[in-house]
């Protein structure tokens, strides 16, 4: 029987942006939708947040600034940035990589709060 993943569908979200492989922006940031997906995303039970954003090794500015937008739409909510926690190619190493490490950020957390 296979595991259910980290980040079930319901939990997943995805807004327009793209950085092409050699880091040049070629669409920008629809900020609007990351708004709305972090609601949605609340509303649907998230507690923390994975961004992972295809290229973002090369220029992590659109993760970046979904980081500025958390902050101000959700100041308490732990989020990662694939582009901090394994800036490399190889986008699915990245993103299990980025969702592993929220994942276990608020467990982690609680405990060194405890101690």
């Amino acid at each position: 029987m296979p595991k259910p993943p980290l980040a079930p569908r319901h939990l997943r979200g995805e807004v327009t942006e793209r950085v092409d492989s050699t880091g040049n922006a070629v669409t920008p940031l629809d900020e609007g939708e990351v708004r709305e997906v972090i609601w949605e995303l609340l509303k649907n039970g998230a507690q923390a947040i994975a961004v992972c954003f295809m290229h973002s090794f090369m220029n992590p500015a659109h993760e970046r600034r979904v980081a500025a937008i958390l902050q101000e739409v959700a100041p308490k909510l732990p989020f990662s940035l694939s582009s901090e926690v394994l800036p490399e190619i190889r986008e699915y190493e990245r993103t299990s990589t980025t969702v592993a490490n929220i994942y276990a950020k608020p467990v982690v957390a609680r405990y060194l709060d405890r101690m």
